[in-house]
C-alpha cells in the first residue's frame, strides 16, 4: 500500500509541471491565431525619413513626412566643391519600401513614387487596431526551443490588446532591426 501511494504522489508531482507548462503554452499561442488584422502597411529600411543624395556638386537633402495622409518628400539643396568624393553613405541612402499585405503575409517592394499616391495614415495603430513591432526570433529556453536556422526575413509582431501575431518582413539589407520602420498603414488608395 505504502508502494501505491508513493508511486501516485510522482506521478501526480511530475504531472503538475508538465500540465502547467502546456496549460501557459496554449494560453499564449491560441490567442494570436484567432486575430486576422486586415489594413497592410508600408515599412523602409535604411535611411528614413531622411536621407541624402548627390547630383554632381550639389547635395540634396531629402525628407519625408505624411501630410494629409499624403507622403511628402521636402527637399533641400546644398553646394559642394567639385573635388571632394561623395561619402560612402550617400551612393546607397535612399531607403527601400515594402508594403505588407497582412491578409496574406506578404511583402512587394515599391517606389517611392508609388507610395506618394497611397493614402496613409501615420498612426502608431491602426485603424483596425493593431500595432506593429519589429524585432528577431528568440532562441527560446534551452533545451525546450530550439530555432536552428536564419532566412533572410526579419520578424514582426502585430498585436491589439488581448494578442499578438507573427509576420514576416523582407528586405535584403543587413540583419538590423534597428534599420526596419513603419512608415504608415495604408487607408485606400487614391
Amino acid at each position: 500500500m505504502k508502494d501505491k501511494t508513493s508511486t501516485i504522489s510522482l506521478i501526480v508531482g511530475l504531472a503538475i509541471p508538465v500540465v502547467m507548462v502546456i496549460l501557459i503554452a496554449l494560453a499564449v499561442l491560441i490567442p494570436g491565431r484567432n486575430i486576422n488584422p486586415t489594413t497592410d502597411f508600408i515599412y523602409a529600411t535604411g535611411s528614413y525619413p531622411s536621407y541624402t543624395t548627390r547630383d554632381e556638386n550639389t547635395v540634396i537633402q531629402h525628407d519625408l513626412t505624411i501630410k494629409n495622409g499624403i507622403l511628402v518628400d521636402a527637399t533641400q539643396s546644398y553646394p559642394v566643391a567639385n573635388n571632394y568624393p561623395p561619402y560612402f553613405h550617400e551612393k546607397e541612402s535612399v531607403p527601400r519600401l515594402f508594403i505588407h499585405n497582412t491578409t496574406e503575409n506578404s511583402n512587394k517592394e515599391i517606389s517611392l513614387e508609388e507610395a506618394k499616391t497611397l493614402r496613409l495614415s501615420a498612426e502608431s495603430k491602426s485603424p483596425d487596431g493593431f500595432t506593429v513591432s519589429f524585432g528577431r526570433r528568440s532562441y527560446g529556453v534551452f533545451p525546450f526551443f530550439f530555432d536552428s536556422g536564419s532566412d533572410d526575413s526579419e520578424h514582426a509582431y502585430l498585436s491589439n490588446q488581448t494578442a499578438s501575431k507573427e509576420i514576416t518582413l523582407t528586405s535584403g539589407a543587413p540583419k538590423d532591426i534597428y534599420s526596419f520602420q513603419l512608415v504608415g498603414w495604408i487607408i485606400e488608395e487614391k
